[in-house]
């Protein structure tokens, strides 16, 4: 198994702070990228699996195409699949619904299948950076950190309506101030705002909708 580390400009610590803390936000959502490896009745295949937080389809406004995206409640282990990955494994998005896909370690429940255009990490299908370049073929669940020391590769987060860039930048900065003078390790550079903008079903370059 791998997990990428967390280092670099878009790691972010403190995260459940941001979110307590922040007036200019609707929701916020970290993710890391990894690969695992899948066994099953094929040859094992090495893929990519990207774990992020529970908001983080609300907060990028997309939707599946198939069944639903993460909710509230989800246990660790729910995961959503890319359109390629249920159309090889389960030959549409449907069926794929309810299937678990076994791992060296681990088991993920799908509960929906995104469109062919989405993705995330964003411009890419592929992890950069990892040892094996694996196509992203989930999206799965995982907590938050329980250590604010512990840093989420990425944060995403959605402005509220009527809140603009700088409002926002302003009151991050201020959390990142105070977070500072109390010795938490923080990076309040690592926060990206996700404007409420582009096709509800496509992440693509384009205009810019990512801030910080």
């Amino acid at each position: 198994n791998q997990i990428a580390p967390s280092f670099g400009l878009m790691a972010l610590r403190s995260g459940a702070q941001y979110r307590e803390a922040n007036r200019t936000l609707e929701s916020m959502a970290g993710y890391f990228p990894g690969t695992r490896v899948v066994r099953g009745a094929n040859e094992p295949e090495r893929i990519g699996v990207v774990f992020a937080e529970r908001p983080i389809f609300h907060v990028l406004g997309v939707n599946a195409a198939a069944g639903r995206t993460f909710e509230p409640g989800d246990p660790t282990g729910t995961a959503v699949a890319s359109d390629e990955f249920a159309r090889i494994r389960f030959g549409s998005g449907p069926p794929a619904l309810g299937q678990t896909i076994a791992t060296d370690n681990e088991r993920f429940t799908i509960v929906g299948v995104m469109p062919p255009s989405f993705r995330l990490p964003y411009n890419t299908v592929r992890l950069q950076g990892t040892l094996a370049g694996a196509p992203v073929r989930l999206w799965a669940v995982v907590d938050p950190p329980a250590n604010p020391r512990t840093a989420m590769d990425f944060t995403v987060a959605r402005l509220k309506d009527g809140v603009d860039r700088a409002a926002a930048r302003d009151d991050l900065h201020a959390i990142a101030s105070r977070l500072a003078a109390s010795s938490l390790d923080t990076n309040a550079r690592g926060l990206c705002i996700a404007l409420p903008m582009g096709r509800p079903n496509s992440l693509r370059p384009g205009p810019p909708r990512l801030l910080l």
